[in-house]
């Protein structure tokens, strides 16, 4: 027989094989799973979304010994993630093996056993387990916290153990009754006839190394069943035939009574029918109906009692209590939630609204509370999330509305911000933290004069809202009126005079308008607020009173952008004459360009490790520490010099007139979207004759330039800048800088060379109003916007000084 060689096949050649694993552990590594566990739970599952409540209740056993779990998957397509998602808040006393072989054991999805109800899992996990002691667990059922406890203690000098069973209302997640029918167990209950009693599987604890001899009937369905259920049945039949046994008598496992349930008709029934003939157990201790127990009720009343009269901790002891019966009560869980939230704890506030609304997914105000935390926690996009949550149960939610407003505003959606804030006002037009959030937003959308109007709606609802008047003062101040402002910071400190904002927003107006004296004491409670950023050190507890330094080592150290500190370096020499030794802490971008100072005797970059030294300042409270004015401002440039050696460039060997220019600053400074200015206004300057314009952008909006035409007469020289000493290199070689207010005008004017700044109708309050001239610079010139938003007038003063000099 002649074989074709092509369509052999070549046993040598490797092919591509997918590898799935069927089992795998989820613990910690120190947990000795060589060693015999002291249980093991055994959870057959098609994962139903109520096993991570089962899988929690395990969690939270009161047993001091480690629990094996072992999670049969019968065949299902839901995600296998929500296993170890909640394996993530594990306690270290538990360790989980998952049985994942990716078929189905049972008829029921074309597996080979009749069992149908997650026996044949059963008799698997059962031998797999490494404990003498095996209890059981459907992933619709879930346990208190003594359970194992309980069983543990109840099988010693026994075989077998087992507890009674609540059925629990859907809705509240309450307790109904003691199910006194299905699983009392032996000589009782609605089995008692054919079975002699009957346990839930939930409710059953075996001593594995006795009752052996039964762990195969998981895998064996109830004699005559047609649909293959019930092997627990005869499991139950075994033990209680052949083993001694011992119960608990109280009810520490829960099960819901879903009226959509085929077995919840049969199920009130029997509870109906058994109250008829049972006298031993009454009426009054009895709720076949969908009502909350009376002992919750009661001891939830008294909880919200303690938690509305402000007693916190008495509160927080009274909803666990309510916990120790309901694990998984919504509203406790929420309750101890807000508390926790209250007390600071706000991972533990996570953690509880997460279980509430396992428990209850239908909680508006939860999914509200938790959207705050969140929030607070810097998780803004699963605020968002979450106040979507609420708003999808209640969209008449006005304060959900306004908190989903806030999240997007911190993500930047400003836009969508705008629409949640309206929303909340539609519903509630009174809302007065509405009406204020609402002006934030406009406000950062370069829209002051609207966001005026919402903070003076604000405060006809609320005259005492503290934050809607600075905020209020801050827009007034966007709109040119630093006057009004004041008068609106002093309201706020009025209301809250220690309120840190309204302290710093008042220094910025009153700096604005050359009130050193005041401006910079005010300046100083910048720390107190989040906008300051924290250096690595203690630096309170060693801050320069600007008294003789008689050789002790102070620091100086940068705090906040680029410009800053080149603007405020200017006080190393009279820092200097207080004979002391001056160490500068700076950004990496300006090392090379400081390092040559002759007064700095060491220079460090932020965050690396900071030498010793006995007093230190931040370079921005100089001002305030010495004591200036506008007078006594140190203007004396250039205080700023090219390095050796540094950046020569054949570009700038040209007759023509040599003008550097930016048009962009951090797009992360809170005025960028006023002070940075499209490159296209730049264009008449460049086709002024005469003149050659060099571009010095740096960042993402380098790429401006991509988008000009090729004759537009501007050259970008930036291609070899490393750090501020190669741009410092660079002007040095130009004629002049013409820039919009960033870091490159406040290097220019320290060197000294000519500076055109190029002003927003409310600048930065360095640059402070009126007038053309600065003395923190005297070789610069400032150019203003005369209407807001408007750089016409600017760019054509520029040129026609461009024209005429």
């Amino acid at each position: 027989m002649q074989i074709n060689g092509e369509n052999t096949t070549n046993h040598k050649q490797k092919r591509s094989v997918e590898v799935k694993s069927a089992a795998y552990n989820i613990g910690y590594f120190e947990t000795p799973i060589q060693n015999s566990f002291d249980v093991a739970v055994v959870i057959p599952t098609v994962l139903r979304p109520t096993l991570r409540r089962s899988l929690e209740s395990v969690f939270a056993q009161d047993i001091n010994g480690n629990i094996q779990i072992l999670i049969g998957i019968d065949h299902s397509d839901a995600s296998r993630e929500e296993i170890t998602e909640t394996c993530r808040y594990m306690p270290r006393n538990c360790f989980v093996t998952v049985l994942d072989m990716g078929y189905s054991t049972s008829t029921r999805h074309g597996g080979p056993h009749l069992a149908k109800d997650g026996g044949a899992l059963r008799t698997i996990l059962s031998y797999i387990a490494n404990s003498q002691y095996v209890a059981y667990l459907d992933d619709d059922n879930w346990w208190d916290r003594q359970h194992l406890s309980s069983l543990l203690n109840s099988v010693q000098g026994v075989d077998w153990a087992s507890s009674l069973r609540w059925f629990v209302d859907k809705n509240s997640s309450d307790p109904l009754c003691i199910d006194q029918w299905e699983s009392t167990g032996v000589g009782s209950g609605y089995f008692k006839k054919r079975f002699g009693g009957w346990v839930d599987p939930n409710c059953l604890l075996i001593d594995k190394i006795k009752c052996e001899s039964v762990l195969r009937l998981w895998s064996i369905p109830l004699k005559g069943s047609k649909k293959g259920m019930s092997a627990d049945r005869n499991v139950f039949h075994a033990l209680n035939s052949q083993f001694r046994h011992r119960s608990t008598g109280a009810p520490t496992c829960y099960y819901v009574m879903d009226p959509k349930d085929g077995l919840h008709p049969k199920r009130i029934k029997w509870i109906k029918d058994a109250i008829k003939r049972s006298s031993e157990y009454p009426r009054d201790k009895i709720n076949p109906t969908d009502q909350p127990s009376l002992s919750i009720k009661a001891a939830l009343n008294t909880a919200m009692q303690h938690h509305k009269a402000g007693r916190f901790h008495e509160a927080q002891k009274a909803y666990k209590d309510i916990l120790i019966t309901n694990p998984f009560h919504p509203i406790a869980l929420s309750k101890l939630g807000l508390i926790a939230h209250h007390m600071g704890e706000k991972e533990a506030a996570v953690n509880y609204f997460t279980k509430s609304l396992r428990a209850s997914s239908d909680q508006a105000e939860t999914h509200n509370s938790m959207g705050i935390v969140l929030q607070e926690l810097g998780k803004h996009e699963q605020a968002v999330v979450s106040y979507k949550k609420a708003l999808e149960i209640n969209s008449d939610y006005a304060i959900a509305h306004s908190n989903l407003g806030a999240a997007q505003r911190e993500l930047g959606q400003l836009n969508d911000a705008v629409t949640s804030y309206r929303n909340a006002l539609t519903i509630q037009p009174n809302y007065a933290g509405a009406h204020y959030n609402l002006g934030n937003a406009l406000r950062r959308l370069g829209k002051p004069d609207e966001a005026v109007e919402s903070y003076r709606k604000a405060l006809d609802i609320k005259p005492n809202y503290a934050e809607a008047h600075t905020s209020l003062g801050f827009s007034l101040q966007a709109l040119g009126k630093p006057d009004a402002a004041i008068k609106s910071h002093r309201k706020a400190l009025g209301l809250k005079p220690n309120y840190a904002l309204a302290h710093l927003n008042l220094s910025l107006s009153l700096l604005l308008l050359g009130n050193f004296k005041d401006g910079w004491q005010e300046y100083e409670w910048r720390w107190k607020t989040d906008h300051a950023k924290k250096p690595n050190h203690d630096f309170a507890k060693s801050l320069w009173d600007g008294t003789n330094l008689n050789g002790r080592v102070i620091l100086l150290f940068a705090e906040q952008g680029l410009g800053d500190t080149i603007q405020f370096i200017r006080y190393v020499d009279a820092v200097a004459k207080y004979n002391g030794e001056i160490i500068v802490e700076c950004q990496k971008p300006l090392f090379r360009l400081f390092k040559g100072h002759p007064k700095i005797k060491k220079l460090i970059i932020s965050g690396d490790s900071v030498p010793d030294f006995d007093v230190c300042a931040p370079l921005l409270s100089l001002p305030y520490i010495l004591g200036t004015t506008i007078k006594s401002i140190p203007s004396n440039t250039p205080y700023i010099f090219q390095t050796a050696d540094g950046l020569q460039l054949d570009q700038l060997r040209t007759k023509c007139k040599k003008i550097g220019i930016t048009w962009a600053g951090s797009p992360t400074h809170n005025n960028d979207q006023n002070r940075s200015i499209p490159l296209s206004n730049f264009l008449p300057l460049a086709s002024i004759p005469g003149m050659r314009l060099f571009s010095l952008q740096m960042g993402k909006r380098k790429r401006d330039l991509q988008n000009i035409v090729a004759d537009a007469n501007i050259l970008d020289i930036t291609k070899d800048i490393t750090d501020f000493a190669d741009t410092a290199n660079i002007i040095e070689q130009l004629d002049l800088v013409i820039t919009v207010d960033t870091a490159v005008a406040h290097l220019a004017g320290a060197m000294g060379k000519p500076t055109w700044v190029l002003l927003p109708f409310a600048p930065d309050f360095r640059w402070m109003q009126n007038d053309t001239s600065t003395p923190w610079y005297p070789t610069m010139t400032l150019f203003r916007q005369k209407q807001r938003g408007s750089w016409s007038n600017v760019i054509q003063d520029v040129c026609l000084s461009l024209t005429e000099g």
